[in-house]
């Protein structure tokens, strides 16, 4: 399967990264750093505030964040290579 023409992964949360138990396979971990490694950004976007995506964002250290919840007192916002743009 080739990945050309596609530069970057978004993905929610709830409901598609985390498991009925609010946690992140190990196949899935798997799956996203192989990406990685073919030179795809990775990205969460999110409604959940920064208390409750906290740990998820620091387990996947996306490249890019992108959160309707509040985040550092904001409320829509976006973060790419740490920064909020």
């Amino acid at each position: 399967m080739s990945v050309k023409g596609y530069g970057v992964l978004l993905f929610d949360l709830d409901g598609t990264l985390l498991r009925s138990d609010k946690r992140i396979s190990a196949r899935t971990l798997s799956v996203l750093e192989r990406c990685r490694k073919r030179g795809l950004l990775l990205g969460v976007s999110t409604s959940r505030s920064e208390k409750n995506s906290a740990g998820f964002i620091r387990e996947l250290a996306p490249d890019m964040v992108i959160s309707s919840g509040k985040i550092s007192g904001l409320g829509l916002c976006s973060f790419f290579g740490g920064k909020l743009v």
